[in-house]
């Protein structure tokens, strides 16, 4: 679905916000009234949040630029009192958080506190995991909504080439034991999903891995990723052949070695900017996921207010920019978003 589609699918909500009215549904109808006219003010409130909770992993990928260790900014864990003191800075329109950004979630001690501490002030809350130190008793009781296990292959093999230091066999221990413990308090929650980066040393086992997924390991559903990649010659080394798993504009990229994404910004530029803040480990405020070593910073949560930071003049002018089509440089790699989605449970 390309970027335009993302929007309306996103305030094609609307009627379902009116009626069950989560947290922050008014200012998502504002929020999306603001993306449309192209306004550098955003009327509403930011509705979803992702918070870092740690900068370091146990894992080398080699394009991620922590594993790959090219991330430029130190490796550190968020202490609680710092998570605290960011709970208690944001605006009560904020009902989804995503747990995680360029570090390993579950390296921090304090995780399952964190995720227990934003669902009691009724976010919904999900993370990403590699899984290898994921305590699965301590994650469900946590009361987390949604847990993605990001694993590349249905094979150790396959698994570890591109999750260097992984242990595949734990990993699935671990999934399968928190699909367990969650199914045997017959709760709904949390959903677990099991995600697969389609490179060309595992498109061969997307199939096997589904079917592993679903009837072995017993998760809700499976996330099939197109791999996002940092240069050229990670492109030539770990895309597959297949067009559908092609983010980027393959003619320009064959000519002229260069990653530009095959979509282009619609009218009303991104939307994701309208809804949601990503907060670094360190308090600092980014525009989203694509800014990993912090080189864009619109404001620190320590020394700031959100709402100062959210309709600040750096984050009116990067709105009116990408309106304008110049987009910065963290747009280069981008996939394309659309709008983060209000969470609610039934």
């Amino acid at each position: 679905m390309d970027a335009a589609g993302k929007l309306w699918k996103g305030l094609s909500l609307t009627g379902k916000l009116l009626a069950h009215r989560p947290r922050g549904w008014k200012d998502y109808v504002l929020n999306g009234l603001s993306c449309l006219a192209g306004s550098g003010r955003s009327l509403g409130r930011p509705v979803h949040v992702t918070i870092e909770p740690a900068t370091v992993c146990n894992l080398t990928c080699p394009v991620c630029e922590t594993g790959a260790g090219c991330l430029e900014r130190p490796g550190q864990l968020m202490s609680l009192d710092e998570y605290k003191a960011i709970l208690g800075r944001l605006p009560d329109s904020v009902g989804a958080m995503m747990l995680y950004f360029m570090g390993e979630t579950f390296l921090n001690p304090h995780a399952y506190d964190m995720i227990r501490l934003a669902r009691e002030r009724g976010i919904f809350v999900e993370t990403c995991t590699n899984g290898d130190f994921v305590d699965p008793q301590c994650l469900v009781d946590s009361g987390i909504d949604m847990v993605s296990f990001q694993m590349d292959g249905a094979s150790a093999a396959t698994h570890g080439t591109y999750r260097v230091g992984s242990d595949f066999e734990r990993v699935v221990a671990n999934l399968r034991r928190t699909v367990a413990l969650r199914d045997k308090q017959g709760r709904r929650i949390p959903r677990i999903t099991a995600g697969l980066i389609v490179m060309r040393h595992n498109v061969h086992e997307i199939e096997a891995f589904r079917k592993k997924a679903l009837e072995e390991w017993g998760v809700d559903d499976v996330d099939i990723v197109s791999p996002c990649v940092r240069t050229y010659a990670q492109g030539v080394e770990m895309i597959p052949d297949d067009d559908a798993f092609w983010l980027y504009d393959r003619k320009r990229f064959e000519e002229e070695h260069v990653l530009r994404p095959r979509w282009t910004l619609p009218w009303y530029g991104c939307s994701w900017i309208y809804f949601s803040l990503t907060i670094q480990v360190n308090g600092d405020v980014v525009p989203c996921c694509r800014d990993p070593r912090g080189k864009h910073v619109l404001g620190n949560v320590f020394r700031q207010s959100v709402s100062e930071i959210w309709n600040s003049p750096r984050m009116r002018s990067l709105r009116r920019n990408i309106r304008q089509g110049r987009r910065p440089f963290l747009c280069d790699l981008c996939s394309g978003f659309g709008v983060p989605r209000v969470r609610w449970r039934s």
